[in-house]
């Protein structure tokens, strides 16, 4: 391989990185650095990714010094604000594609969006990276206790400790402070989840104003699912699927794997959910097969096939503050204790625990990344079923299995 020239001071370089595997082989591989500034008398370099050949890594070289000639780069400890503008601009997602490894899904987006212009840029947006000392930002979180509340100050200090991982990434200041401990985030005060009761949720769900709303199918399949609202929201017909049991027969399940969100540029947006342990399948019980046959027999009736199952009388995807709206009403027509609409979520886990279904069954369907999780949300109902586990709700509820 001929040598590679050397470059001007302040062209930047491609530097030769070699590891040792464990079986005693190397592995070569090329890396463009360039030098962005200086801060607090260290000289400040941004890294483009490994690659195996050093052409590739030229061209990340070129890439990055038209960056920096343009004026993209925040260079020589740009103010925080500055900062968090381009951090932003880097990791919102392309409209029409998955999101990278570099960007955010489109919801994660919008609320760090929302912390930067209303929590964060307001109060700390003229100081300079290398001036965000550890006091201060200890001060700015008890300041936004104190004036919002300490779930306010969790999400505005996670957005900014996100921000500032990717700025030590990138080699614009030496550490994270809160990933070195020197700050500690806000914390939240311990909840108990709510949710109803057997009798309670079958007085909401069998209440013959309930059954006739033409939202019902959302709220019972909150009930009998346990989807987050994102989800309950995404669900399309082509999610309905058959898988089959040891004996080979067909069992109907719900495969899990996107999420709604609002926006009002795009009426119903879908993206794919946030983790692996979220895409899941979870097996429908025969009441709710037949009520979505039924269901969707009348929507095509009403206004024509549609792609998601869960839609108004017109066939649009439902707002989220709609469900909520709808949900509320119908809790007071019912007459039965108001919960939140994401603790049908809740009352869902809480069901399937008292018919018996082992908590790691039910860890799954709900999507949580640990039992542990799914322990803290239902320690007190967590004890040994004496009876087979059941999915349907309708022998929970008093009533008998179609």
């Amino acid at each position: 391989m001929p040598r590679s020239r050397r470059r001007a001071p302040g062209e930047g370089s491609v530097v030769r990185r070699t590891r040792k595997r464990r079986d005693g082989s190397k592995r070569t591989r090329y890396q463009a650095t360039i030098t962005t500034g200086w801060a607090d008398g260290r000289q400040q370099r941004l890294e483009g990714p490994l690659r195996e050949t050093e052409r590739q890594a030229t061209r990340d070289l070129a890439e990055l010094r038209r960056q920096q000639i343009i004026g993209v780069l925040p260079i020589d400890d740009p103010p925080l604000e500055d900062y968090l503008a381009y951090w932003l601009e880097q990791i919102e997602p392309t409209p029409g594609r998955e999101a990278n490894r570099q960007q955010v899904s489109r919801k994660t987006w919008r609320g760090y969006s929302g912390d930067v212009d209303n929590h964060i840029v307001p109060r700390l947006g003229w100081l300079k990276l290398s001036k965000l000392e550890p006091m201060r930002l200890q001060a700015w979180q008890r300041t936004l206790e104190r004036e919002h509340s300490p779930y306010v100050a969790r999400s505005a200090a996670a957005t900014l400790s996100s921000a500032l991982t990717r700025a030590a990434r990138w080699q614009l200041m030496p550490r994270n402070p809160y990933t070195a401990g020197a700050v500690l985030r806000p914390t939240l005060p311990r909840a108990e989840a709510s949710f109803w009761e057997p009798s309670e949720a079958g007085a909401f769900i069998r209440h013959e104003t309930v059954t006739a709303h033409p939202l019902y199918i959302a709220y019972y399949l909150a009930l009998n699912l346990g989807l987050r609202l994102g989800e309950l929201r995404g669900l399309q017909w082509g999610d309905l699927v058959d898988l089959r049991d040891r004996e080979g027969n067909p069992l109907p399940h719900v495969h899990v794997q996107r999420q709604a969100i609002d926006d009002r540029a795009v009426p119903t947006l879908t993206t794919r959910l946030k983790t692996s342990t979220s895409d899941r399948f979870i097996p429908l019980p025969r009441s709710a097969v037949a009520l979505l046959e039924d269901w969707r027999i009348a929507q095509a009736a009403a206004a024509g096939p549609r792609e998601f199952i869960v839609t108004t009388e017109r066939g649009s995807s439902p707002s989220t503050g709609a469900l909520r709206r709808e949900f509320y009403r119908l809790c007071e027509l019912a007459e039965v204790r108001r919960i939140k609409l994401h603790e049908l979520r809740h009352t869902a886990g809480s069901l399937w625990l008292e018919s018996g279904v082992p908590l790691m069954r039910v860890s799954r369907w709900l999507g949580h990344s640990d039992t542990r999780v799914t322990e803290r949300v239902y320690i007190h109902l967590l004890r040994e079923a004496s009876h087979g586990e059941s999915l349907s709700l309708d022998r929970m509820l008093g009533g008998e299995e179609r």
